[in-house]
């Protein structure tokens, strides 16, 4: 992938262009997995809250269960 078009692909996904928007731009030049490698999925805020919780509540079983901590 050449430097430029990265650097386009990355300043468009950081002003807030969505993602298929990008794909449809550069679509004769490279294949959707091959853009895709450069942008990691983001988590959806939801669930990452539920995900925190639930570390949360295993790390409190955790200290309670243990009887040297």
């Amino acid at each position: 992938m050449r430097n430029g078009d990265l650097y386009k692909m990355t300043s468009m996904v950081k002003t807030g262009t969505p993602m298929e928007e990008v794909l449809h731009t550069y679509r004769n030049r490279y294949s959707a997995d091959e853009i895709w490698s450069f942008f990691p999925k983001k988590e959806d805020p939801k669930k990452a809250v539920k995900k925190k919780a639930a570390r949360k509540k295993v790390a409190e079983a955790e200290t309670e269960t243990d009887p040297l901590g």
